[in-house]
């Protein structure tokens, strides 16, 4: 029997006159009922790669290669048969259902819509259809929820709706581009389980774009590793996991932390994400691999058959032992804070807020109290919604507690500042680091220059030569080297944003600093490099972090202690490595199992 996809060498390039390469050489199989996940960082072209199966190509594009689809050319399709390929034979669900769906129309709106475009349904057998597929995906309440708007649902609740349009035109392929990213992480595990469930009732080809790779090892019976346009190793789960052959692969698996153990440091793919461009006349990864030797950059290597699959590398054979150490790093577990200084003291804290539509009071922090000690990394998880967020507004003196006390470097912080010269000592005491560092730091100024302009804020009586001399050895500190601190933050990437937001928070030289989601938008390697980096300046200096997150495995790997909070309070707190070995709540034994495993599995009905 034929594979239902059948990529077959495709490359594609856009530009006319110096055409760029985005994709080099792809090939990818995918059977009917089965489940493959593309894994990779951004940029990487897992995306364009779904987007090459329905032929959606950007401008002045040209390909070589094929894409058959149940053994027809998608590129040779016609305007017709085009559009009932992407309506009915092929669907995607996309990263952010929000923008994907009209914010002014219901919900039923748009599944009746799509039902009568794909199916030629009339407008009440639709309806009926569409109360059916609520059902199927989980949706309570189907027939009122059809009248709903798109701002009344929540997010997971949103994207089951985007799978219930995508599986209601019939579709044998259903494409999923990051449709998890956005979403909680016990809300992620039930689209994932809902996706396996669908494969099974519907027998569903899947093709699942994650840059996790442990979510694609739980949902999917074979990954392709793309790096550079290319893919670069293709293999079972079961085999990649257990000994990956492509040094870029045994670096993302590396490179995650993990709820169940703490290592001295992860892995780090060193160096930045190399352009497609360059796989077509050397490896791709050559530049940031640690075993790269000169044939590496001599030829672009191709694909070569190993156990489970495929890799693209001239070496794997003889590095395939240095690569199994690489995914099993050094366990060592965080020495427990001995200070007994408490940097922050919060006891009692409330804050409510009214919701003006509803008249209703919501308790945003509700009794919470916690203490943070000098040196020492307090993490903070729940879910949205939780508090987390809030509880560091109130640190900051963003918004005003109803209720508690907050003492910060031993002055209490109930009330908002009095002044600027009280805002600038509260300042030099307790900075924030957020999840979005463009945003932090201005566009027109460089690494150096910010940093500058902090420290000269700070410490006013010294120096200039001082004052240059301490932001350069400051960006140094958090691996922004002096080739990189004249540039603009256009010019940096993700991960190096970060740092210099971090390098800006540490300038006045604070006690304590917030992190609020500081690396959840980042690439699992570029994270990597960003909590190597913290956790070195947990060694080193005597700062104290309040680590904010919903990600489990981050806080195992940097907090010594932990909050959890559910609904605006705190139902479970004590050593990291204590409560998620043995958690005593239910809310908190419910996030740790959603963590992704192979319980997951959407291979479990596949051919």
């Amino acid at each position: 029997m034929s594979a239902l996809l059948d990529m077959r060498d495709l490359s594609l390039f856009i530009g006319s006159e110096t055409p760029a390469c985005i994709l080099n050489d792809v090939s990818l199989t995918v059977d009917r009922g089965d489940s493959v996940a593309l894994v990779g960082e951004s940029g990487s072209g897992k995306s364009m790669t779904l987007k090459s199966i329905l032929r959606l190509f950007p401008k002045d594009s040209s390909t070589t290669g094929d894409v058959l689809f149940d053994g027809e050319s998608v590129l040779a399709l016609d305007a017709a048969q085009l559009a009932e390929h992407r309506s009915r034979r092929v669907a995607m669900v996309f990263q952010d259902p929000r923008a994907s769906i009209n914010p002014v129309r219901t919900i039923g709106d748009f599944l009746v819509e799509g039902l009568r475009n794909s199916k030629a349904l009339d407008r009440t057998a639709a309806a009926s259809e569409a109360e059916r597929l609520l059902d199927l995906v989980g949706i309570s309440h189907a027939r009122e929820r059809l009248r709903q708007f798109p701002h009344e649902l929540s997010g997971g609740m949103l994207q089951r709706v985007m799978i219930a349009g995508a599986v209601g035109s019939g579709a044998e392929l259903l494409l999923a581009d990051e449709p998890t990213t956005a979403l909680d992480v016990t809300i992620q595990a039930e689209i994932m389980l809902l996706l396996a469930d669908l494969k099974k009732q519907l027998g569903l080809a899947v093709i699942f774009v994650t840059h996790d790779i442990d979510l694609a090892l739980a949902t999917s019976s074979r990954i392709d590793v793309m790096y550079a346009g290319q893919i670069v190793e293709s293999r079972t789960s079961h085999e990649l996991q257990k000994n990956p052959r492509h040094p870029y692969t045994a670096g993302l698996i590396g490179s995650k932390p993990s709820v169940s153990r703490r290592v001295h440091e992860l892995a780090v793919v060193p160096g930045q994400p190399a352009p497609a461009q360059d796989s077509l006349v050397k490896c791709g990864f050559a530049s940031r691999c640690t075993f790269a030797r000169a044939q590496c950059g001599e030829a672009s290597p191709s694909l070569t058959t190993v156990e489970g699959g495929h890799v693209r590398c001239v070496r794997a054979a003889e590095i395939r032992d240095d690569l199994s150490l690489l995914i099993r790093p050094h366990e060592e577990e965080l020495k427990p804070n001995t200070s007994d200084h408490n940097i922050v003291i919060v006891k009692g804290l409330k804050k409510s807020f009214s919701i003006r539509k509803s008249r209703s009071i919501v308790k945003a922090v509700d009794d919470v109290s916690f203490t943070i000690g000098k040196g020492e990394c307090l993490g903070i998880v729940g879910e949205s919604g939780s508090g987390k967020s809030t509880v560091a507004r109130l640190l900051l003196g963003i918004e005003t507690p109803d209720a508690g006390e907050i003492t910060v470097c031993d002055e209490p912080r109930q009330r908002k500042a009095k002044n600027w010269k009280q805002r600038k000592q509260w300042g030099s005491q307790l900075q924030i680091v957020f999840q979005d560092p463009y945003s932090s730091l201005d566009p027109r100024q460089t690494p150096l220059s910010a940093i500058t302009e902090v420290i000269k804020l700070h410490f006013p009586q010294a120096a200039q030569h001082a004052l240059a001399e301490r932001a350069q050895n400051l960006l140094m500190s958090v691996g922004i080297h002096e080739e990189l601190q004249h540039s603009l933050p256009a010019e940096l990437s993700g991960g190096q944003q970060q740092r210099v937001a971090i390098a800006k928070a540490l300038a006045p030289e604070p006690e304590v600093i917030v992190l609020d989601e500081a690396v959840s938008g980042l690439d699992v390697s570029i994270q990597a490099q960003v909590l190597n980096l913290l956790s070195e300046l947990q060694r080193t200096t005597d700062v104290s972090f309040l680590f904010i997150s919903h990600d489990l495995a981050v806080i195992r790997q940097l907090c010594h202690r932990v909050v959890v909070m559910h609904h605006g309070k705190i139902v479970e707190q004590g050593v990291t490595r204590d409560v998620l070995a043995n958690p005593a709540e239910d809310y908190t034994k419910k996030l740790i199992a959603s963590a992704p495993r192979s319980s997951w599995e959407l291979n479990s009905g596949g051919s």
